[in-house]
């Protein structure tokens, strides 16, 4: 049995992480396999045993605690594989960051699935002052909506948008709504 690693690449604010979860509730329903969102923010925070409604600091994103936090995450995507299961890793860096994912599922015999998010900076920053409103009034926070990130504005000045889509991935318009971000994700991964 071969497990499948579905990455979902993009800038902060394209809603990769809520892509990752209706797509986990989508292989679940419909093809009857286990399936794990695994993000950063999320194994961060359970590193440090922070709620949603903490801000984290800088002190806990040095390089040596990055260090700890994807070899965590690449520690549980490797055992998830291995058990034939589904992986959705969420990412976000630098291009040349979006090679890691594909080197992990060739280690375990995986298949491999790149999507690529897209949107423009307008959509980015509402998205991210949005999410910074409902933390700041505590209004439906939940991981599924990526309230475990604090990205926000001054993260996108220190990260730029993302618009060269590494080889081999593919390309979705995250400028849609939610659903239809999911439907062409779906019909990426099941043709």
């Amino acid at each position: 049995m071969t497990g499948l690693l579905i990455a979902l690449g993009g800038s902060i604010g394209t809603g990769k992480t809520t892509l990752a979860y209706r797509l986990k509730k989508h292989i679940e329903d419909k093809i009857r396999t286990e399936c794990f969102v695994l993000e950063s923010d999320t194994v961060r925070r359970e590193y440090f045993g922070h709620p949603l409604k903490h801000r984290m600091t800088a002190d806990e994103y040095t390089p040596a605690v990055n260090t700890i936090i994807y070899g965590l995450l690449d520690e549980r995507t490797i055992a998830y594989l291995r058990d034939g299961a589904c992986v959705i890793r969420c990412l976000t860096g630098k291009i040349e960051d979006f090679a890691e994912p594909i080197e992990l599922a060739a280690t375990t015999d995986a298949s491999f699935i790149g999507l690529f998010l897209q949107a423009s900076e307008k959509t980015i920053l509402e998205r991210l002052a949005k999410r910074e409103n409902e933390r700041i009034h505590n209004d439906n926070l939940s991981i599924e909506q990526g309230h475990a990130s604090d990205a926000d504005a001054g993260v996108l000045l220190k990260y730029p948008i993302l618009d060269v889509i590494p080889p081999g991935w593919i390309a979705l318009d995250a400028e849609q709504p939610p659903e239809k971000v999911c439907e062409e994700a779906v019909k990426a991964i099941i043709p």
